[in-house]
């Protein structure tokens, strides 16, 4: 971060790096999105900004290892729980740098790449190929410096396994702008 602190070159990117759990799909989003799914019995979502903040403070007190910044990332987990064991869950993962999120794309990407206009890159896998309705659906997508995975168990009743990770990398960014704008 040539002439900047690393709080400075955070601040000054044209994004929000602390996301907060707006960005999380609705309930009345995810059943718009998958109208088979019978409703929830309740929704969580957890935000977590410690382990940048923290990676930044210590670039600022002199630590220049900059590996620290590039594997460290805030986060938002939006889960959606069905019942006590099934739910369906989006996580959002907001990276310093492009090139992070890059890596973590490749080392949370899925079975099969499924090109998204929305997304630079995006993959889906289905656990198990022989039902449709309430199958473990799992997508990995990343747009810029923003890794997004999410799935669970999907009632996908009458859709392809295409269409369902369309809605799903749809449902995505919903309500994600601000993770790309300020």
């Amino acid at each position: 971060m040539p002439g900047a602190s690393a709080a400075e070159y955070a601040e000054a990117l044209p994004y929000e790096f602390h996301p907060t759990a707006d960005v999380c799909p609705t309930e009345a989003q995810v059943l718009e999105a998958f109208p088979a799914m019978p409703g929830f019995e309740r929704t969580e979502a957890e935000v977590y900004t410690d382990a940048l903040d923290t990676a930044v403070a210590v670039y600022d007190n002199g630590d220049s290892d900059a590996d620290s910044l590039r594997e460290v990332a805030s986060a938002v987990e939006c889960f959606f729980w069905i019942d006590d064991a099934d739910f369906v869950n989006v996580t959002f993962s907001v990276y310093l740098f492009e090139e992070s999120a890059v890596d973590a794309y490749a080392d949370r990407a899925q079975g099969e790449e499924h090109p998204s206009p929305e997304w630079d890159q995006a993959s889906y896998a289905l656990a198990d190929a022989d039902s449709e309705a309430f199958s473990d659906y799992w997508f990995t997508a990343r747009s810029g410096h923003v890794v997004v995975t999410g799935g669970g168990a999907i009632d996908n009743a009458g859709m392809t396994k295409e269409e369902t990770a369309d809605a799903l990398l749809a449902l995505a960014v919903v309500n994600a702008d601000p993770l790309w704008e300020r």
